[in-house]
């Protein structure tokens, strides 16, 4: 069969199929957070926000290739894992007969999710969001926890429980934000509440 023939829901059928085996078989288990668990949550989060916003066809296509894909790059280690992420997105895809086009954006769009990027489109601020969505969920706190683990289990960082808030509550008052109007409705509040609650524990108990 002439790979060209494949519909856009086989692509993502079999992207699907493809990121699992790889995050399931592949990846180190020291990666408490970076794991298929946090790639469905994008996915469910990037699906949420696609219903939200009136995109191209295409566009979301590529948005639900990059959920699937954006963190495959950890299977390769942690330094520039969206560097790999994209390489791996773009020959899987390659070998799926997935247009050109299309592969570029989802690399574009998987360079996004890098810590520090300043979006410059609609779709990359839809997967920065959908990426960061657990900031304004009640399973933040489940989700920091395994964050912090992982750093530690990896060498990369060790943090106190009272070093781990004062960090958590930078990233949500100096570094963090929602872009989409979506996001800043439906996440925004549950972010506020999860931070007040980390400033809350944060104070030293009175003897």
């Amino acid at each position: 069969m002439d790979l060209q023939f494949y519909s856009m829901s086989d692509i993502l059928q079999k992207t699907e199929q493809y990121a699992v085996d790889l995050l399931t078989n592949q990846l180190d288990s020291k990666y408490r957070y970076h794991n298929l668990k946090h790639t469905q949550r994008v996915v469910k989060s990037t699906k949420e926000l696609l219903n939200h916003h009136d995109l191209p066809e295409k566009d979301k296509e590529a948005l639900m290739l990059t959920a699937w894909l954006h963190d495959t790059g950890y299977t390769k280690g942690s330094e520039e894992h969206e560097k790999s992420s994209a390489a791996i997105a773009r020959k899987f895809l390659k070998d799926q007969g997935v247009d050109e086009a299309i592969i570029k954006k989802v690399e574009t769009y998987i360079m996004a999710t890098k810590r520090y990027y300043q979006p410059t489109s609609t779709e990359e601020e839809i997967i920065r969001d959908a990426d960061c969505s657990h900031f304004g969920k009640k399973s933040y706190w489940e989700t920091a926890e395994q964050l912090k683990e992982e750093l530690d289990l990896l060498g990369i960082a060790s943090y106190s429980s009272q070093k781990w808030m004062d960090a958590n509550i930078d990233m949500f008052q100096k570094e963090h934000q929602f872009y989409t109007a979506y996001a800043k409705e439906n996440w925004q509040p549950g972010k506020e509440k999860n931070l007040s609650k980390l400033i809350r524990e944060k104070r030293p108990r009175r003897k």
